[in-house]
């Protein structure tokens, strides 16, 4: 009878032991493998955590300068391209923004001073609530928040004269969402609470215009980041080609002859933010898994040890017929080995 038969046979023959030590060695293998599998989806999770809770302003990429987005959104995708980092953000989202400050509406004494700002954000309309009224569809038509019209003491219909000079028709009243991830944290909303004397200008809540109607002003090309591309084996890469992206285009100001650029993103500081947090995590991860390994190898080591004492008879028959060493040993070790390679 060969030496794996015998060992079979003794199995079936101590079953009840060879289960025992069958399943405190599955149990150690467990461990093994599961400590590190956890401490890699902990640092996953840490990182997507950081990543979709942050504002979108901070994980993504801003690009701001004087002039047609359209023409900006050009430079951007050279810069991604160059980095190899368009993997790394969604699709871009345009916008143009044309300030304005001084007296506003029909109150006596020439109006009221505010500080605003016309704008045209692509897709904005799918973003906002429609209290009143309709859309703007040419230029010339804006909608404003029900707050800025009770400030003015305007309403729906009402032609007003900016301060810049322009003509709009308020065609509708809408709300929105400022903390919504779409407008990347622009000061749109919300602004009638900045304290002041009764001259100060006020800033207020911005007039939306569909594209045609904002034709001055600063471009903005807004990339929110795409999260599910970022990993913990490539976060560094990526944190390396957004930072060389973002360089690059701080350094295209001349796109538009005399205009400055503002460039924001926080994508490498949130990398050290989850960073930290994973750091932080690993000890204890660590600590856990080699208690749990410790504790189990004890286990393994007494079920061993009781499986090889139950064997001594056996073994001391093999010597009186004439076993040499090497068949004992192949003996003493056939059946530990099989349970812990099938385990």
């Amino acid at each position: 009878m060969s030496s794996l038969a015998l060992a079979l046979r003794a199995l079936w023959w101590r079953r009840g032991l060879s289960l025992a030590v069958a399943a405190v060695a599955a149990i150690v293998v467990a461990v093994a493998v599961a400590g590190p599998t956890y401490d890699q989806a902990a640092k996953e999770s840490i990182l997507q955590d950081v990543l979709r809770t942050a504002p979108s302003q901070q994980s993504g990429l801003e690009f701001v300068q004087d002039g047609d987005p359209a023409n900006l959104l050009g430079a951007v995708q050279s810069a991604l391209i160059s980095n190899h980092a368009q993997g790394l953000y969604q699709p871009a989202i345009l916008a143009r923004e044309e300030s304005f400050g001084g007296q506003i509406g029909d109150a006596p004494g020439g109006g009221i001073p505010v500080t605003g700002t016309l704008v045209w954000r692509a897709g904005a309309f799918e973003h906002l609530h429609l209290r009143a009224g309709r859309l703007p569809e040419r230029a010339g038509e804006v909608v404003a928040t029900p707050t800025f019209l009770a400030y003015i003491a305007g309403r729906v219909g009402q032609r007003l004269t900016l301060p810049t000079g322009e003509h709009e028709m308020i065609v509708g009243a809408y709300t929105a969402q400022a903390d919504d991830p779409f407008w990347f944290a622009r000061p749109y909303f919300g602004a009638l609470i900045t304290p002041g004397g009764p001259d100060a200008p006020q800033p207020v809540d911005a007039l939306l215009a569909p594209r045609a109607g904002v034709t001055h002003g600063k471009g903005i090309v807004d990339l929110p980041l795409r999260p599910a591309a970022v990993r913990v084996a490539n976060a560094a890469v990526w944190d390396r080609r957004a930072q060389a992206t973002s360089d690059e285009l701080g350094a295209s100001s001349t796109i538009v002859e005399g205009s400055g650029v503002s460039v924001t993103t926080a994508f490498p500081r949130l990398l050290t933010t989850a960073s930290a947090n994973e750091q932080a995590l690993g000890t204890p991860v660590l600590l856990i898994v080699l208690q749990l390994l410790l504790l189990c190898a004890l286990v393994l080591f007494g079920a061993v040890r009781a499986a090889a004492e139950a064997r001594g008879p056996e073994v001391a028959l093999l010597k009186l017929r004439g076993a040499r060493p090497r068949q004992l040993l192949l003996f003493g070790l056939a059946e530990p080995l099989f349970l812990i390679t099938a385990a």
